[in-house]
């Protein structure tokens, strides 16, 4: 886990060297998702439990946000996976298509910067525009790692779009729809 969140820390960085430190190393899919990804989505989740410091919740409330925060970030991990498994294909280097755990060690990070973020604002006593701004540095972050998943580079601006919508934009659908469902 220690070198996860190292590669997530240089990832944020410094994102290109960071990509080309996550490729260097060939790190297995299901080792980044249980030691690194599911440690973190847990984090952010019972990070939750700091908002009781400012907002008066009573423990149910709090209990159930993190029940959701863990679903929001685990169901957005698997959205991605099968976005990314499908599309990626049609918008990489011709011959050298990404398997599909080089597409997972990339939604692994990319969703740990999310979670993060959540962690972040968690333990801010109000809300800041600064960190409801930080995913459109996680989507520059995930741009850069177009070299890392072989995307052919006339097929940046269907990357970019890939990339946000299946990471960012679940994110915040997901939890929108399950704080509908919990109401």
């Amino acid at each position: 886990m220690i070198t996860f969140l190292k590669q997530t820390l240089q990832l944020l960085l410094a994102p290109t060297k960071g990509w080309e430190d996550v490729a260097s190393n060939s790190p297995d899919a299901r080792r980044s998702l249980i030691h690194g990804l599911l440690p973190i989505i847990a984090v952010a989740a019972i990070s939750v439990f700091a908002r009781a410091i400012w907002e008066h919740q009573s423990f149910l409330m709090l209990l159930l946000s993190v029940l959701t925060t863990f679903a929001q970030y685990f169901l957005t991990y698997y959205v991605a996976l099968l976005a990314m498994v499908t599309a990626l294909p049609y918008i990489t280097i011709s011959g050298d298509t990404p398997d599909e755990n080089r597409i997972a060690v990339f939604l692994c990070y990319s969703v740990s910067m999310m979670a993060c973020i959540a962690v972040i604002g968690n333990f801010l006593p109000m809300e800041l525009t600064l960190v409801q701004f930080l995913p459109i540095y996680v989507a520059v972050v995930m741009a850069q790692g177009r070299i890392f998943l072989s995307v052919d580079p006339e097929s940046m601006g269907k990357y970019v779009g890939l990339t946000v919508g299946s990471v960012i934009v679940p994110v915040y659908l997901i939890e929108y729809l399950l704080d509908k469902i919990t109401l």
